[in-house]
C-alpha cells in the first residue's frame, strides 16, 4: 500500500514578520549541567548522560562500529533509565543476558561508566560443567574484565537483528548466560544482651572452637577487641592489603566475636570465644564486585573451613537464581557451612537482596532496641514469593569496634563507633550460630538455621515477610532442646488449582526426656483478612518427640479457603506449661490464573511480519514480559498472570524505500483467558507533521508512551537511526485507569537541496561528503557511461550501498557538473551531510531506488534537464513535540501554527575559523526525566554566521538549547562544550530573540551564596550577551584558566576555576576572587583573554553574597563586529553598583582611554564611540564599585571586532 508522507506543507506560513520581536529580557540564571557520564554497553554502543538541575537528564546513544542502523528501546521508571538495543531483545527474552547490562542509571551508580572504569566486568556461566575456563566452580562460571575499546562478541550470529532475521539467539563458546559482574556493598544504615547472649555465656557457650568467616571490608588487626581472634586473612579486592580502610568490616567482626578488650569487656561481641577468618571482598569505598565476593565465598566455605560465614553485604533483589545466591546454595550443600547474610536496607517489600535471596541462607532483617522493625530493613517476600528474611536482630545504633583512621558512622572515641543497618544485625545472628555450633558440634547449616529461626521471638505487629521467624533469641536457641523446621514456602497457586500444597515439619529433640507438644497453625492474608476455617490442616495436632529423636507432621493448605493475596503465618508447637515453644514460618500466595497470550505480526502488506519488540507491563514489574518475532511465520507466546497490561510493540518496515516504524499500542490489554493478539500494522495511522514550508528530517526521531496506573509510572520510548523517516501508531480508546500519553519528537529543517524534473518535484539528499550547492542549478542529465558528461548531472544506478564512490573521480575529471546516485533496491538512502572531512570531487545527491527510475530513463533518453536548488544554510527549523494526551486518536496530525508554536528569532555569531558550528536542542515532557537522542551526527550542523527562524512547540514541554561555535571533526563525537541556555517552556504565539556568542563573551558569576562558613560560588568562564553560559575545556579549544581566593589580603588557595565551595571565617572579613582565562584557537577570535576580580565583605549569616557584575550591550553584527564608519552606542549595566568606569583599548591592552558614560538609571549606562579606520579589535576594561566597598574589575582582550 502507498504510505502517506508524514511531512506536508500547509496553508500560510509562520512568517517572522507576523508578530513584532520584543526586547530581550534579562536572562535568568542558567541551569548548570554536570560533567557527562559515558556508559559503554556490552554491544559497544555508548550512552552519554548529562544531569541538569531539577532532576532532568539528557541522554544520547552513539551506536558501536557497524551498528549504525540498530534501533534502541528505552524504559524510564522511578528515575532509572534502561537502554536496550533491538538486537539484544531476543537474548534478554531467552534469559541469555543479564538485564543489568543495559540498566544505564545502575551502571553509572555502580561505577561502571567510562569515566570510572575502562573495562566492563562480566561473569560468564557455562552449560558444560567441565568447561576448562571455569574459575568460579560453585556457579560453573568465570570472570571477564572486558576492555571497552575491544569488547568481545560473545553471541551470534554477528549480524544485528535489524538487518536480517537471524536464527534462535545463542551464545558462543558454550556459554549459558552472560551476567554483569555487579557491585555489592556493605549493608549499612544494648544489642548483645537484647538477644540473650549473656545467658549463653553463663552456660559456658561463647563460640569457642568455632570458626566464623567475615567477608567484608577487611580488618584492623591492631584493634584490641579482635587482635587475638584472627587466624587467617585473605584479600580478594584490588586494594593492596586486607587492612580495613572503610571501617565496616572491623565493626562487623567485633560484633561477631569481639572481646571488648578496649572497653574493659563492656562491648563484647555475641560469640567472644569464636575464631575469626577475614576475607576482604569489599574495598576501601565499601563496595566490591560479585566475582570478588564469589571468590571469597568459595575460599571461606571450602578452604578456610569456616563453620559460619557472615556476609553483611548485598546487591539488588532477585528470585534466588542469580550467581551469588546460587553459589550460597551450592556451597552450603557441599560444605555444610551456614551463610548468614544481610537482607538489605531498601525498606520496601520485595527488596531482599542477593545473596540473601538464597534459599539456604539465613537472611537477617533489623530491629531497634525495642524490637520495632527498623524502617530501612528490607522486607520480603523474595521475588518468587518465597519467605525472606528468615530472622531479625538488633541493627540500629550498634556500638562496636572502630577501625583506626576511619570515620564511619558516629564515632564515640578512637576505639568505638555506632552504626545502623542490616549489616549490624547480621553478625549478631552469625555469633549466635557460632554459639549453637559449639553447643552442638555436629550440626551443619540446616540444623543451625532451623534452631535459630524456630526459637526466635515473634514480634506482634510484624508480618513473617518482615521478621521471618522473629527476633533472634540466643538463650532460647541454646537452652531449648526442641527445634523445628525453620520455614515452609508453599509457592504460588492459581485459581482453579486442585492440588493441596503442603510440606513436612520436622521436630528435633536433643534433650534427655520426651517432649509432648500441642500444634496450632495460623495463617493470615496480608491484607488483613483471615482465611476460612480449616485453611491449614495438620496430620496431627499433638505430638510427642522422644529424647534424642525426631518426629514429623504434615501441614496442608486448602486453597479453596483462601482469598487472593499473600498469606503467611506460623505452625506453633508448645508444651502444656508453655516452657518450650518452637514455630515454623508458613507462606504461600494465591492469585488469579495465568494465561497464555500468543502474538503474531501482520505488516502493512497483509503478510506475516517480524516484530523486534513486544513488551507487556503488568501491575508490578514482576509480571512484565518481553518478547520478539524474528521469523514472519512464527509468533511469540508468553504466560502471564491474569490482569490488565500495558502492551506495545514496534514493527519496522519499508514504504517507498523509506523506513517506517509502526507502534502497536494497547494501554489496557485485559488478559482473562488464553488469547491471540494480532499486531496488525494495517490498523495504524500515520503521524503527520504539517509545516508551512518544505522540510526534511534533520536528526533522529524519538517517540514515547507514558503510562501511570496503580503504583506504576512508566515511560517507554524508541530512538531510531536517522533513516527511519515515518511513524505510524494504532489508535486507542481512553484509559479507564490512570493516565496515558503518546508523544513524538521531530527535528525538521529546510532541505539542503531540492530538485525538479520538469513539473515533478524529487526528494534528494546530499551525500555526507558532497560539496555545497549554492543557489539554483540547471543540469542536463546523462547516464553513467555516456561519452559526453561535461556540464551534466550523471545518474548512477547503485547496486550496493556505497559502490558509487569510486566512480566520482572519473566523472569529475570528465567535466561532469554533479552526480545523482539512485540507491540500491530495498535500502534506505539517508546519509547525514557533514561540512568537514574529505569532499567528493563534485556535488553528489542521492535518490531512492523507486523514485530514481524515472531519472535513469530520462538520462538514457538524453533530453532532460534537472533543476537543483541548494540551501545548505537551512534558514528555518521546526522543533516539534507532537502530543496526544489521553489516547491515540483516529488521526494523528500536528499542524504547526501560531496556536501551538513559538518563534525563536535566532542569530548564530561567527567566532572565527571554519564557517560551521553545531547545535542541539533537548526537549522534556513534564513526566520525562531523560531527553533521549541517538548520536549519529544528530547534533545539527549550523553555518555561521546565520540568521534562522526556529519554530518551537509551545505548551508544557521544556526545551534547552546547546550551541557550539565550532564543528567537531569526528562526526561520532557527542556535542560537548559550547554555550547552553536555561530549560524553559514557550507560550503559543510567543516571539523570542536569541543571539549565540554575541559579544561580549566573558566570565560572569551566575550564583554566589553563603551557608555557615562556606561560600558557594559559580562562575562560568564564557557567558555571552544573552546570558548563555559555557565552561573552559569543553569545546576542544586550547583553554587555560587560573583562579585565586583571598581573604583579608592573604592568598588562601589557587584553583583551576571559581566553581565550588570556598572556606569562610565566622567574623566579618574581606574576600577577593580572581579569575584569568585565555582561549587560543583559530575558531576563536574575540574575548581571547580575560582578567576578572570580585571583592566583597561577608560575615556570619546565610544568604546571597554581594558580588557585582557588568552586562554588555554591543550592537555587533553576526560576525561579532561593528562598522568603523559610524558612531556606535555601547550599553553597560552594573546592577547594585554606585559607580562604573569603562576604558577601551585598540592595541590589546597596551594603552587605554576612559569613555564618557551617560547614566540612564537603574545601573544602566551608554557610551557613544567612534572607531578609527585602522582599528580591528576593541578591548574593554570596566570597574564597578558598591556602597560597602564591593568592587568588580574585568578586562576583556579583543571584546569585539571593527570592520
Amino acid at each position: 500500500m502507498r504510505w502517506i508522507t508524514r511531512f506536508a506543507a500547509v496553508g500560510a506560513g509562520l512568517a517572522m514578520t507576523a508578530v513584532p520581536v520584543p526586547a530581550r529580557a534579562a536572562a535568568p540564571e542558567p541551569a548548570v549541567p554536570s560533567d557527562p557520564h559515558h556508559v559503554t554497553l556490552i554491544t559497544g554502543d555508548v550512552v552519554t548522560v548529562r544531569d541538569f538541575p531539577g532532576g532532568r537528564h539528557a541522554a544520547t546513544v552513539r551506536p558501536g562500529k557497524g551498528r549504525e542502523d540498530v534501533r534502541f528501546f528505552t524504559k524510564e521508571e522511578n528515575g532509572d533509565l534502561v537502554v536496550t538495543p533491538a538486537d539484544m531483545v531476543p537474548y534478554l527474552s531467552r534469559g541469555l543476558m543479564d538485564e543489568r547490562l543495559f540498566a544505564v542509571t545502575d551502571l553509572i551508580e555502580q561505577g561502571y561508566d567510562d569515566e570510572s572504569s575502562d573495562v566492563l566486568p562480566l561473569i560468564l556461566s557455562y552449560k558444560d560443567s567441565g568447561a576448562r575456563a571455569v574459575t568460579l566452580h560453585s556457579v560453573n562460571a568465570r570472570t571477564l574484565r572486558a576492555d571497552k575499546d575491544a569488547l568481545p562478541v560473545l553471541w551470534g550470529p554477528e549480524q544485528s537483528a535489524e538487518r536480517s532475521a537471524p536464527g534462535e539467539p545463542r551464545l558462543r563458546d558454550g556459554l549459558a548466560r552472560i551476567w554483569l559482574d555487579g557491585k555489592v556493598t556493605a549493608s549499612l544504615e544494648h544489642s548483645v544482651p537484647q538477644v540473650g547472649a549473656p545467658q549463653a555465656w553463663q552456660d559456658g557457650y561463647d563460640g569457642t572452637g568455632v570458626k566464623v568467616a567475615v567477608l567484608d571490608t577487611g580488618i584492623d588487626q591492631s584493634h584490641p577487641d579482635v587482635a587475638d581472634k584472627i587466624t587467617e586473612v585473605r584479600n580478594f579486592t584490588d586494594d593492596p592489603s586486607a587492612k580495613d580502610e572503610h571501617g565496616h568490616g572491623t565493626h562487623v567482626a567485633a560484633t561477631v566475636a569481639g572481646t571488648g578488650a578496649a572497653s574493659d569487656g563492656l562491648r563484647k561481641g555475641v560469640a567472644p570465644g569464636a575464631e575469626l577468618v577475614i576475607g576482604k571482598v569489599l574495598d576501601a569505598t565499601g563496595s566490591g564486585s560479585e566475582s570478588q565476593v564469589l571468590a571469597g565465598m568459595e575460599w571461606a566455605a571450602q578452604e578456610s573451613g569456616a563453620d559460619v560465614v557472615n556476609m553483611s553485604l548485598g546487591g539488588g533483589p532477585t528470585d534466588g537464581t542469580d550467581p551469588l545466591s546460587t553459589a550460597v546454595d551450592v556451597l552450603t550443600e557441599r560444605t555444610g557451612s551456614l551463610f548468614v547474610i544481610a537482607a538489605g536496607n531498601e525498606g520496601d517489600e520485595y527488596t531482599v537482596g542477593s545473596p540473601g535471596a538464597a534459599g539456604s541462607a539465613l537472611t537477617v532483617g533489623a530491629v531497634d532496641a525495642n524490637d520495632a522493625l527498623a524502617p530501612f530493613s528490607s522486607r520480603g517476600p523474595r521475588l518468587d514469593e518465597a519467605i525472606k528474611p528468615d530472622i531479625t536482630a538488633p541493627g540500629v545504633n550498634i556500638t562496636a569496634a572502630r577501625a583506626a583512621g576511619t570515620g564511619l558512622g558516629t564515632p564515640l572515641d578512637d576505639r568505638y563507633t555506632r552504626l545502623s543497618g542490616t549489616s549490624m544485625a547480621t553478625p549478631h545472628v552469625a555469633g549466635a550460630a557460632a554459639i549453637l555450633a559449639q553447643r552442638h558440634p555436629g550440626w551443619k547449616a540446616g540444623q543451625l538455621k532451623d534452631a535459630l529461626v524456630s526459637t526466635a521471638r515473634t514480634i506482634s505487629g510484624q508480618t513473617p515477610y518482615e521478621q521471618g521467624g522473629g527476633r533472634l533469641d540466643v538463650a532460647r536457641a541454646e537452652r531449648q532442646a526442641l527445634t523445628a523446621t525453620a520455614s515452609l514456602s508453599l509457592g504460588v497457586h492459581e485459581d482453579g488449582a486442585t492440588d493441596s500444597p503442603g510440606g513436612t515439619i520436622t521436630y528435633t529433640n536433643t534433650g534427655q526426656t520426651p517432649v509432648s507438644l500441642t500444634l496450632a497453625p495460623s495463617l493470615t492474608n496480608l491484607d488483613g483478612t483471615a482465611p476460612g476455617e480449616g485453611a491449614v490442616s495438620l496430620s496431627a495436632t499433638t505430638l510427642t518427640v522422644d529424647a534424642g529423636a525426631t518426629a514429623t507432621v504434615q501441614a496442608t493448605v486448602d486453597l479453596a479457603r483462601l482469598t487472593h493475596g499473600r498469606h503467611a503465618g506460623y505452625v506453633t508447637a508448645t508444651t502444656a506449661d508453655g516452657s518450650v515453644a518452637a514455630h515454623t514460618t508458613l507462606a504461600l500466595t494465591r492469585r488469579g490464573r495465568t494465561h497464555k497470550v500468543h502474538f503474531t505480526g501482520v505488516g502493512r502488506d497483509g503478510h506475516p511480519a517480524r516484530v523486534p519488540l513486544i513488551a507487556l507491563y503488568g501491575a508490578s514489574s514482576r509480571d512484565d514480559a518481553y518478547g520478539f518475532i524474528n521469523h514472519e511465520d512464527e509468533g511469540w507466546t508468553v504466560e502471564v498472570p491474569e490482569g490488565t497490561y500495558h502492551m506495545q510493540s514496534i514493527m519496522g518496515e519499508t514504504s517507498e524505500e523509506l523506513p517506517v516504524d509502526t507502534l502497536v499500542v494497547k494501554p489496557e490489554l485485559p488478559v482473562t483467558a488464553d488469547m491471540e493478539v494480532v499486531l496488525d500494522a494495517r490498523t495504524a495511522v500515520p503521524v503527520e507533521i504539517k509545516t508551512s514550508q518544505p522540510v526534511m528530517q534533520e536528526g533522529i526521531s524519538t517517540y514515547f508512551t507514558h503510562r501511570t496506573y496503580g503504583s506504576r509510572t512508566i515511560t517507554l520510548g524508541s530512538m531510531n537511526f536517522p533513516s527511519v523517516e515515518g511513524l505510524a501508531v494504532t489508535p486507542t480508546a481512553p484509559v479507564a485507569d490512570g493516565t496515558f500519553e503518546f508523544a513524538s519528537r521531530w527535528q525538521l529543517a529546510a532541505p539542503r537541496a531540492t530538485a525538479r524534473l520538469g513539473r515533478d518535484a524529487l526528494v534528494v539528499r546530499p551525500t555526507i561528503r558532497s560539496p555545497e550547492i549554492a543557489g539554483r542549478k540547471r543540469w542536463p542529465l546523462a547516464e553513467f557511461g555516456a561519452e559526453d558528461v561535461r556540464g551534466k548531472a550523471v545518474v548512477i544506478a547503485s547496486e550496493v550501498f556505497g559502490d558509487w564512490t569510486a566512480k566520482l573521480k572519473g566523472l569529475a575529471e570528465a567535466g561532469a557538473a554533479a552526480a545523482i546516485v539512485v540507491g540500491p533496491d530495498g535500502r534506505a538512502m539517508w546519509q547525514p551531510w557533514s561540512p568537514v572531512g574529505t569532499r567528493d570531487p563534485l556535488p553528489t545527491l542521492m535518490i531512492t531506488h523507486d523514485r530514481g527510475q524515472a531519472l535513469l530513463e530520462r538520462a538514457g533518453a538524453g533530453d532532460a534537464v534537472l533543476e537543483v536548488t541548494g540551501a545548505f544554510a537551512t534558514p528555518y527549523l521546526y522543533e516539534v513535540m507532537q502530543v496526544s494526551p489521553g489516547r491515540v486518536p483516529e488521526r494523528v496530525v500536528h499542524e504547526v501554527s501560531w496556536r501551538n508554536t513559538a518563534l525563536v528569532d535566532t542569530g548564530y555569531h561567527e567566532s572565527g575559523g571554519g564557517s560551521y558550528g553545531k547545535d542541539q536542542r533537548f526537549g522534556w515532557r513534564p513526566w520525562q526525566e531523560y531527553d533521549l537522542d541517538l548520536q549519529m551526527e544528530t547534533q545539527r550542523v549550523v553555518r555561521t554566521p546565520l540568521h534562522r527562524a526556529e519554530y518551537i512547540s509551545a505548551g508544557d514541554t521544556q526545551w534547552q538549547h546547546v550551541v557550539q561555535h565550532m564543528h567537531t571533526w569526528e562526526s561520532m563525537n557527542r556535542l560537548r562544550g559550547g554555550l547552553t541556555d536555561v530549560p524553559r517552556a514557550y507560550r503559543a504565539g510567543e516571539v523570542v530573540k536569541e543571539r549565540w556568542f554575541a559579544p561580549v563573551v566573558r566570565p560572569a558569576a551566575t550564583s554566589a551564596t553563603r551557608t555557615g562558613d562556606v561560600l558557594s560560588i559559580h562562575v562560568p568562564e564564557f557567558v555571552d550577551a544573552d546570558g548563555h553560559q559555557g565552561y573552559a575545556g569543553g569545546s576542544g579549544d586550547k583553554d587555560t584558566t587560573k583562579a585565586r581566593f583571598h581573604r583579608d589580603g592573604q592568598l588562601v588557595e589557587e584553583r583551576a576555576n571559581l566553581r565550588g565551595d570556598f572556606p569562610a571565617v565566622p567574623e566579618d572579613a574581606e574576600y577577593r576572587l580572581e579569575l584569568s582565562t585565555t582561549r587560543t584557537s583559530e575558531e576563536w577570535r574575540y574575548a581571547t583573554a580575560t582578567e576578572t576580580s570580585w571583592t566583597f565583605r561577608s560575615g556570619a549569616g546565610d544568604g546571597p553574597l554581594p558580588l557585582l557584575g557588568v552586562d554588555y550591550d554591543v550592537p555587533a553584527d553576526l560576525e561579532g563586529t561593528v562598522r568603523r564608519t559610524l558612531p556606535v552606542t555601547l550599553g553597560f549595566t552594573a546592577r547594585d553598583a554606585r559607580r562604573l568606569t569603562v576604558e577601551m583599548s585598540y592595541d590589546d591592552g597596551t594603552s587605554w582611554r576612559q569613555l564618557g558614560l551617560i547614566p540612564l538609571g537603574q545601573g544602566r549606562y551608554r557610551a557613544i564611540v567612534s572607531h578609527r579606520a585602522t582599528d580591528t579589535g576593541v578591548s574593554l576594561r570596566v570597574t564597578a564599585t558598591g556602597a560597602r566597598g564591593e568592587r568588580f574589575e574585568q578586562t576583556i582582550t579583543r571584546a569585539y571586532g571593527v570592520r
